[in-house]
């Protein structure tokens, strides 16, 4: 291992690496990860390199007991359950060898009886006072540009259910007009994007 942590993207590429994989496969492979799942396997792999230089683990290699170790280490030290959950997934990348699952299931299965997590909102906020802020955003007319932009994404965001991701992703040229309605098209990827998922139609 050499003296300094050397960032997600590089110890992902030396897993891939060390497995034979060409460039070309190699940044096919990588483009899979988003920038947001990369920052927190960064987490991951700077949490990994530092148990692996304490305990004289392999960094490319782990076993199952290995990542068990430190999974149990992280949870001592307050990890949640989704974190460490972040946690496997990523070390899953450099893995060579078949983890075993239900070792790790179980483990985890153990960590959510011993500290729960559950959904942050378990009802649902009443709409009414925002719907009756905007009926006084009236007449449109008379309204600024940023008027008319806050009511028309709250509205949507009302309407739709959709994040504001998805929101923020409109563009002009993306609607389609028709008689009794207005369908807005996202081409762009999103955080839901998927080979098997439709891409967010809002109508």
């Amino acid at each position: 291992m050499a003296e300094t942590y050397p960032g997600c993207r590089a110890i992902i590429r030396e897993a891939y690496e060390s497995r034979g994989l060409s460039e070309a496969s190699i940044f096919v492979m990588t483009s899979s990860l988003s920038e947001s799942t990369l920052s927190q396997y960064d987490i991951t792999y700077k949490k990994w390199w530092d148990f692996c230089r304490i305990h004289t683990n392999s960094l490319l290699n782990p076993t199952t007991n290995n990542v068990i170790e430190f999974l149990n280490e992280q949870f001592e030290k307050g990890s949640s359950y989704s974190t460490l959950n972040t946690f496997r997934s990523a070390l899953n990348i450099l893995s060579p060898n078949k983890i075993e699952e239900k070792l790790i299931n179980r483990f985890l299965k153990g960590v959510f009886r011993l500290r729960p997590v559950f959904p942050k909102y378990g009802f649902t906020w009443n709409p009414n006072p925002v719907l009756a802020y905007l009926s006084t955003l009236f007449p449109l007319q008379s309204l600024s540009l940023q008027a008319l932009t806050y009511k028309l994404s709250s509205l949507l965001a009302l309407c739709t259910a959709h994040r504001i991701q998805t929101l923020a992703k409109i563009k002009i040229n993306n609607l389609a007009k028709f008689d009794n309605r207005i369908e807005v098209l996202i081409p762009e990827l999103l955080k839901t994007s998927g080979p098997s998922r439709e891409q967010p139609r809002l109508v």
